[in-house]
Parts: structure tokens; C-alpha cells; sequence
């Protein structure tokens, strides 16, 4: 929406509701009667999921980007929220948290036991994690800016932006590195679950086809089970679609990317290069590498 993203997630058998407005729109939703409050979340949101008959207390909280860095001292590091906190609007906070903790784990077992936490280590922690953690929060302000922006153009371009919001992720690692010239024949751990509107726009800049079809996966059918009870069931055959998303590797993802990009004289690359800053001003933001190129 102009005003950033509606989104219901499943909880038990029932759903919880993130919905995005300015502060004083939020306070005023929030502080309607039930009755009141749900009619103007279906006329919102819409009749896709039916009617909305009961709502529980609502509670609001300011979204805004907030970086102390994974710099540490004293045996003492800061991971996940406590080190950046991004908009939800691509889900990438909580994925990021998860890539600290990863590879926060991963240095602990790699060094010596006398060394664990020493000032060595945390500091190799921060250097390896700054890139990665810098492009999310460029990421994911660039969408803030995008889907919440009511100009013209880039309204009548926000649906289009939102499904390809899957395959997008692996676009912030070409501000590093650029992936291998020949992906290898190790299989990737790290995947992606494409649905058909992202492969269709992979498909629009020549990325889809480059992939590998032995090394990708159709998804028939999908069983969602919630925490408690209940379970939702997904077939493509019921639905009369061919298939319901597909598997692939996020390296070979990256790699079909990456040849699709310099295969298009329009786009700037900018690597090797390493992520120096990422500073906001006002309706700006600046992004400065590690050799002083800057962005805006």
C-alpha cells in the first residue's frame, strides 16, 4: 500500500496481523472499536481471506532503521536485533539475525578455546559480517522507499516490484563480490522457494534461463501446519497451476544474476567493492564503499 506493507501470518487458527501506517493513522486504527476496527481492516485488506470476525488488542510501535554495528569489545558481541533493527517490509531483519548467529557459531568453532571472545575474533566477526548486514539494510530501505512512495510511476510499478521481491534478495551480494565465473558441482545448502511470479520476472531479464534445469525443483504440494493445530494443504493439481514454486540453489541464483546484469548495458556494477557506510538524510540515503565511491 502507499503506506507500506499489510501482511496476516498464520498463528495457530488464527492469524496475526502486521498492518503499516503513518504514526497518527496507526494510533487512531488502533484505539477503534472492535467492530469498527475490522470493517476498516476488510476494506483494507480486502475479501481475500473472508470476512474478519474477531480481533484481539492492539498494540503499535514505531518502524524505523537503527544500525550499532556488530563492532565488539569486552567478550561482549551484538547480533540480530540488538545490532540492526530493519522495516518488516522484506522479512530480512530476521534472516540477518539468523546469519549472525551462524556465523558467529561457525568463528567459535574455528577458534582456539583460549581465544574464543578475545578481540581478534570479535573483530574478525564484525569485518565478515559488515557487508553482508550493510546490504540488507540498504535492501530494505530502498523497498521502504519504493512501496511506499505514491508517486505515479513507481505506484503502477509496485506490483510488478512485489512479486519479484523473492528473487531480489541475492541482488545485494553483487555490491561485494562477484559470484564464481563457473558454479561448482557441490550442491548449495543455502536455497530459495521461487514462486511462479518471481520466476516469470527472472524469466523477463534473462536470468531464468540461464539456470541449470537438472539442478532446480518443481513444488507440487505443500502441507502448512501451525504450532498448535491445523493444517492448510497446497496442490498445483487442485489449483490447476503447473506448479507451486521451485527450488534452487542461491549460488546458482546469483551466478544466472550476475550474467543476466552484464549482459545489460544499463546497469552500473561496482565490484570487487566492500561496503564502507550506509548513512540517511531526510528523504536521501547515502551509500559510501570502501574506496569512496558513493551512492545515492
Amino acid at each position: 500500500t502507499p503506506e507500506g506493507p499489510a501482511a496476516l501470518l498464520p498463528k495457530d487458527d488464527r492469524y496475526a496481523l502486521v498492518w503499516t501506517a503513518r504514526s497518527d493513522e496507526a494510533q487512531r486504527i488502533a484505539a477503534l472499536p472492535d467492530a469498527e476496527f475490522l470493517a476498516t481492516l476488510l476494506r483494507h485488506f480486502g475479501g481475500r481471506q473472508g470476512l474478519f470476525l474477531q480481533a484481539s488488542p492492539r498494540k503499535t510501535f514505531p518502524l524505523r532503521l537503527a544500525y550499532t554495528g556488530s563492532e565488539a569489545t569486552g567478550r561482549v558481541v551484538r547480533i540480530g536485533n540488538a545490532a540492526q533493527t530493519l522495516h518488516p517490509v522484506a522479512g530480512q531483519g530476521f534472516n540477518i539475525g539468523l546469519r549472525d548467529a551462524w556465523e558467529l557459531a561457525n568463528l567459535c568453532g574455528d577458534t582456539a578455546e583460549a581465544e574464543t571472545g578475545g578481540t581478534a575474533m570479535l573483530a574478525a566477526y564484525a569485518r565478515g559480517r559488515r557487508t553482508d548486514v550493510m546490504g540488507g539494510l540498504g535492501f530494505t530501505d530502498f523497498l521502504v522507499r519504493v512501496f511506499s512512495n505514491d508517486v505515479a510511476p513507481l505506484r503502477h510499478a509496485r506490483g510488478l516490484g512485489l512479486l519479484a521481491l523473492e528473487a531480489l534478495p541475492p541482488l545485494k551480494i553483487f555490491v561485494a563480490r562477484q559470484p564464481s565465473l563457473t558454479p561448482t558441482d557441490t550442491w548449495d545448502t543455502r536455497i530459495y522457494a521461487i514462486s511462479p511470479a518471481p520466476q516469470r520476472f527472472l524469466e523477463r531479464i534473462g536470468a531464468w534461463q540461464r539456470l541449470d534445469a537438472d539442478r532446480i525443483q518443481p513444488v507440487y504440494r505443500m502441507d502448512v501446519t501451525g504450532d498448535a493445530r491445523g493444517t492448510i494443504r497446497l496442490d498445483a493439481y487442485e489449483s490447476g497451476v503447473s506448479h507451486l514454486a521451485t527450488i534452487l540453489e542461491s549460488g546458482r541464483l546469483q551466478h544466472a544474476l550476475w550474467q543476466a546484469i552484464e549482459a545489460d548495458g544499463n546497469v552500473a556494477l561496482h565490484c570487487p567493492a566492500a561496503i564502507e557506510s550506509l548513512d540517511r538524510d531526510g528523504a536521501s540515503t547515502r551509500l559510501t564503499l570502501a574506496d569512496g565511491t558513493t551512492l545515492e
